[in-house]
């Protein structure tokens, strides 16, 4: 009997990026935008909202990119650190300005720009979080999700010879 030893996991491998984020990073003591949601953490159970975060908090995604929980665990001028935690695993990471994360059931991603930072698109099996903007005393946080389900193809990973 052969055993199979690939189980998916939420495996998460997203750190910090260094691209040039000019004008979208905000100074401590600088102002951040308006969130859409203001303080309402409980609006993100969609996993669609914009809130302000001051603190560490759990934010829920209600399973959306396998994310059942995102946690903000630190806050700093240039971005935050988080924990997620979901049906099949869970992970670590930053994330500051500049850049979006990405994340589906067995895995992620996180893509960062120069210049605006474009609002994620919605997609079936995923969850993209990217601050709009952070300063020393919070961050704007964004979460964008589409309908719960399997991602797109083109982010299933396909290991040879387990059906791939």
């Amino acid at each position: 009997m052969a055993r199979n030893w690939f189980t998916p996991l939420l495996l998460l491998v997203v750190t910090g990026c260094s691209a040039s984020t000019t004008g979208q990073a905000h100074p401590a003591g600088g102002e951040l935008p308006d969130a859409a949601d203001g303080r309402d953490y409980a609006a993100c159970a969609d996993g669609n909202c914009e809130v302000l975060v001051t603190k560490p908090v759990d934010l829920p995604a209600g399973g959306r990119g396998d994310v059942d929980t995102l946690s903000i665990t630190r806050i700093g001028p240039a971005g935050v650190d988080y924990e997620l935690k979901g049906a099949h695993g869970g992970g670590s990471g930053n994330l500051t300005t500049g850049c979006v994360s990405t994340f589906y059931e067995g895995g992620g991603g996180s893509a960062c720009y120069s210049g605006a930072v474009p609002r994620p698109e919605a997609q079936t099996g995923v969850l993209a979080v990217r601050l709009t903007g952070a300063s020393g005393a919070g961050a704007v946080v964004q979460l964008v999700s589409g309908p719960p389900g399997p991602p797109p193809e083109s982010l299933v990973p396909h290991i040879p010879g387990f059906g791939g």
